[in-house]
């Protein structure tokens, strides 16, 4: 994915995680999550300039309880954060509502989350997230159907007030897991493009994205041998490899779902493991020394005006090294490739990199 998907959505869901008042309503907050954490409401200010076609929606002032840096310690502590708003340029395309994200230089952001309304060109009404994004630059649409099954998101515009109500179905998302079948995923065709030297993006966690364009392996002259839903065996220039997904585990945790994920990939002669972790910090347990080397550090001013070192997300993965091993083994083995940064087993371990949504808020897609 280009640009992490619903900003809205998950910046409106994160304000609430770790707040120990977040089982009831908090006037102040203008948020309130059910006691079985599955439903996620939040009302605030709303500003709309139809001639600009333009609007902002404020977050009243909070206090979440979160992971802070200390001196060389890490700690749980309670932080008040001011209010903040956000804006966004927004269209009407038929009974479809775009939204795209605005920067505080007044620029705006190329991608737009989609909304689906009862008609179309009135801001004024209950939008329903399609959980689809729109690419203005490349004039195209990703949408990731799959969402729809483990959440559901509808915000509803009125005068001077807007409404958020985000729907989450753990139950479902752990009754799919058995039967995903990886094998069809964009890592594959991503794979598959790497074997033969083509520009392509190895990230471990697109093993849990679907395919986004059918033919890649005809494109690309990959022969399937073996197929199933966690391994697969197939030829490329005439070189015979295994995928196996070594290990998959996922959680589902106030919104957001840990990743835990191997996935071998082997010629016979060389192995090459692709490993890629994430844990989210929502819990006191969590902000502690064992995981400490691989948060993602984010700087946050507390109502006070203090600037606060925290963290929201465990992150580690090996796609770079990965990506040189398979290279390495390419049956179109390019001169290019750096004979040095192949391994028998590449597990070399690095600093995460990690970017922020077009919300602002510092979040990976969970699905």
């Amino acid at each position: 994915m280009k640009k992490a998907l619903f900003a809205i959505t998950i910046s409106l869901a994160l304000a609430a995680c770790g707040d120990d008042s977040s089982s009831n309503a908090d006037d102040n907050s203008g948020y309130s999550i059910s006691n079985d954490g599955n439903r996620i409401t939040t009302t605030g200010p709303l500003f709309v300039d139809e001639t600009q076609q333009i609007i902002a929606i404020t977050q009243d002032a909070k206090t979440n309880d979160v992971c802070v840096q200390e001196n060389d310690s890490w700690i749980w502590k309670s932080v008040s954060i001011p209010s903040e708003t956000d804006s966004y340029k927004y269209e009407f395309r038929g009974d479809s509502l775009l939204l795209y994200r605005m920067y505080s230089d007044t620029s705006t952001s190329n991608y737009a989350s989609i909304y689906i309304g009862k008609s179309g060109g009135k801001i004024y009404q209950t939008w329903a997230s399609t959980q689809c994004e729109y690419d203005k630059e490349e004039d195209s649409t990703d949408c990731y159907e799959r969402n729809l099954k483990y959440n559901s998101e509808s915000i509803t515009f009125s005068p001077g007030k807007y409404s958020s109500v985000i729907d989450l179905f753990p139950d479902q998302f752990y009754a799919d897991q058995p039967s995903i079948n990886y094998m069809n995923s964009f890592f594959m065709d991503e794979l598959y493009k790497a074997l033969n030297l083509d520009e392509a993006n190895l990230d471990a966690g697109n093993i849990l994205r679907e395919k986004k364009e059918a033919g890649i392996p005809e494109k690309y002259g990959i022969n399937i041998i073996e197929n199933s839903r966690m391994s697969q065996t197939f030829t490329s220039g005439g070189k015979q490899y295994t995928v196996a997904v070594k290990k998959i585990e996922r959680t589902f945790l106030q919104g957001t779902i840990d990743n835990d994920i191997s996935i071998d990939v082997t010629d016979g002669e060389t192995t090459c493991n692709n490993f890629y972790k994430v844990l989210w910090i929502t819990e006191r347990e969590r902000c502690s020394e064992e995981y400490s080397a691989f948060f993602y550090k984010d700087k946050i001013t507390d109502i006070n005006g203090n600037e606060i070192t925290m963290t929201s997300v465990y992150r580690d993965y090996n796609r770079y090294e990965f990506n040189n091993c398979i290279r390495g083994i390419a049956a179109k083995n390019s001169e290019l490739v750096n004979s040095s940064a192949l391994s028998r087993k590449a597990t070399a371990r690095h600093e995460p990199i990690y970017k922020k949504t077009d919300s602002g808020v510092n979040v990976f897609s969970p699905f």
